[in-house]
């Protein structure tokens, strides 16, 4: 009785180079779909959470004929001593909590005229996309810097 070698049908150390080569090349090119898709539905988490915020505002001027000071949803922000805002409303009133931006470390910018009859708000986005241009805001605009060119990471918003 005739033994065969345990080696005649193993992978040569050739073989075995390509097929780890090849696994590694895939993993490369799955690995930075993922993170382009990650950056992407962060910057679509941040024009939802922009929209959020100016439909709350929406609804705290429709009530106070002003915008609040801040995004302090805790704070009057109303002028209660004039008569311009019902005493007790707050942003909160309108929104639960301010939207946190997806990365740690940033926060919208929100910007008002002396009156409180216009703001802008304000974030950076991580990818470019003429799509995602708002309102044709530019410029620095209550020290909210806007561009509205294709290729700005800006995004900036004020009143519907």
């Amino acid at each position: 009785m005739k033994i065969k070698p345990l080696f005649d049908k193993a992978f040569t150390l050739i073989e075995l180079m390509v097929v780890v080569a090849i696994i590694a090349l895939l993993t490369g090119i799955i690995t930075s779909n993922l993170m382009q898709s990650k950056s992407k539905s962060r910057d679509a988490q941040r024009i939802s959470d922009i929209s959020q915020i100016q439909v709350a505002l929406g609804l705290y001027f429709d009530r106070c004929n002003q915008f609040p000071g801040s995004l302090d949803i805790a704070a009057n922000n109303g002028n209660s001593s004039g008569g311009v805002c019902t005493s007790g409303i707050t942003l909160g009133s309108y929104i639960g909590k301010i939207p946190v931006p997806p990365i740690s470390g940033e926060s919208y910018g929100y910007g008002l005229n002396s009156d409180r009859t216009d703001y802008v708000l304000h974030t950076s986005l991580e990818n470019q996309n003429p799509s995602m241009t708002a309102n044709g805001l530019q410029g620095t605009i209550y020290n909210q810097t806007c561009s509205n060119t294709s290729n700005s990471l800006d995004y900036c918003i004020g009143p519907k």
